[in-house]
């Protein structure tokens, strides 16, 4: 059976998100845990938002694993710069957190601009950074790496690129 789904309006919470989705007869969908513009490094998920959550999956036809979380869009853990690095990395993990805890299938998100052109460095960066958020979290939701237009020095524009950032997060 096919997983029909979208990007849904998250007006009133999170779990509107998923209300509307099934009010339209989706079996999927995307939703963010937080302001998509933001590293959102040091916010969490309240338990009572998780709670309507997860009630409001247990009423559709919406399996949790068939629900993508979509990273901040100002998350760039491909920067050569480290501090910056440092909070974009925190903010995948703390995505990885949040959506573990909603118990979701998966965070989608976009490696970010080289900023200095070395793409390969870059592909190390944006590794690491998943490396280091998959061993700070605990659980089954998996971190997916989306291609990108590619405008500027983005990376993962390519599936040679996806796969240079792949090939260096182990198996384990």
């Amino acid at each position: 059976m096919p997983y029909i789904g979208a990007h849904t309006i998250d007006n009133g919470g999170i779990h509107m998100a998923v209300a509307r989705a099934a009010k339209a007869g989706m079996t999927a969908l995307q939703i963010f845990t937080a302001k998509p513009r933001f590293i959102n490094d040091r916010i969490s998920i309240r338990p009572e938002r998780v709670k309507r959550f997860r009630e409001a999956l247990a009423q559709t036809k919406i399996e949790p694993r068939h629900v993508l979380v979509h990273a901040p869009y100002s998350l760039s853990v491909a920067n050569a710069d480290t501090a910056k690095w440092s909070r974009a990395s925190a903010g995948l993990t703390k995505e990885l957190e949040r959506s573990t805890q909603l118990g979701v299938g998966a965070v989608c998100f976009h490696p970010g601009n080289a900023g200095d052109g070395d793409h390969d460095a870059a592909a190390k960066r944006v590794a690491k950074a998943i490396v280091a958020a998959l061993r700070a979290v605990d659980g089954g939701t998996r971190l997916l790496v989306e291609n990108t237009a590619g405008a500027g020095q983005q990376i993962g524009r390519t599936a040679a690129e996806v796969g240079a950032i792949l090939e260096r997060v182990p198996d384990t």
